[in-house]
């Protein structure tokens, strides 16, 4: 949960850190907990999923398919988009643990 340091604002505490990224700077909710929070946000990603959403705040929002809202500070997102900057699978570090592991298990 953030809390601003000028204004004593509390962030609601639904929103979470997404734990698939070390470190992240995407934070993620369901859409109905955004609806309690600023409906005008969340009528428009249900109607406009996989898009982004600026209304030019301290935050961008973006739907998944599964429902997810996904939060971004504005300044984060004009720079690294909604790119993850990890390692995924398929890149030349991720295919050599794989091939590690492999021989690992073998006698």
């Amino acid at each position: 949960m953030r809390i601003c340091p000028k204004c004593q604002y509390h962030d609601p505490p639904y929103w979470r850190p997404r734990i698939f990224d070390n470190p992240s700077s995407i934070e993620i909710t369901l859409l109905e907990n955004l609806v309690k929070e600023d409906l005008g946000p969340a009528n428009w990603l249900r109607d406009n999923p996989g898009k982004t959403y600026d209304s030019g705040g301290h935050y961008v929002y973006r739907m998944t398919r599964t429902g997810m809202v996904w939060r971004k500070e504005r300044e984060l997102w004009a720079v690294e988009g909604w790119s993850i900057p990890v390692d995924g699978s398929g890149t030349p570090k991720s295919a050599k643990f794989k091939k590690e592991m492999r021989h690992d298990k073998m006698p």
